[in-house]
């Protein structure tokens, strides 16, 4: 064996206060998760706003048109 090299020393377990966060920490945790799912919330409704939007928005601009049509025509 090389006298230079040394074995590796096993990992030393976490002491009480690696293992657990604290409340200050927890709650930042938790209010980071909080914030990030609604964040992907928010992402989901835009989404299905913008959806229904357009969605109502072309039948509304088709209709308006028509009766600009109609009335044109009159």
């Amino acid at each position: 064996m090389n006298p230079e090299r040394t074995p590796p020393t096993p990992e030393t377990p976490p002491t009480e206060l690696e293992k657990s966060p604290s409340e200050e920490e927890q709650f930042i945790m938790d209010y980071f998760s909080a914030y990030e799912e609604a964040a992907e919330t928010s992402r989901k409704f835009r989404s299905v706003f913008i959806a229904t939007s357009v969605g109502c928005a072309i039948p509304l601009c088709c209709g308006l048109t028509a009766l600009a049509a109609y009335w044109s025509a009159r």
